[in-house]
């Protein structure tokens, strides 16, 4: 998956199990990548619900687009 985002908006993409605690299985940012297109790969090999989350570093607001591939 993969979200781009405007200059203004600097993403944090996460993927979890749940919506609390330690449920992150993976995450990726503007911050670690150095670029408003952030993206995470990741292989499912167990069925069962996943949450895409969204955020961004800072409060300025922006807009973004996630797309989702699948195989």
């Amino acid at each position: 998956m993969r979200v781009t985002a405007d200059d203004s908006f600097k993403p944090v993409l996460s993927l979890r199990t749940g919506c609390g605690g330690a449920t992150e299985v993976q995450c990726s940012s503007a911050e670690l990548t150095g670029s408003n297109v952030v993206e995470i790969n990741q292989f499912f090999e167990a069925p069962g619900t996943y949450y895409v989350v969204v955020d961004q570093g800072g409060v300025e607001g922006g807009s973004y687009s996630l797309d989702v591939f699948t195989e």
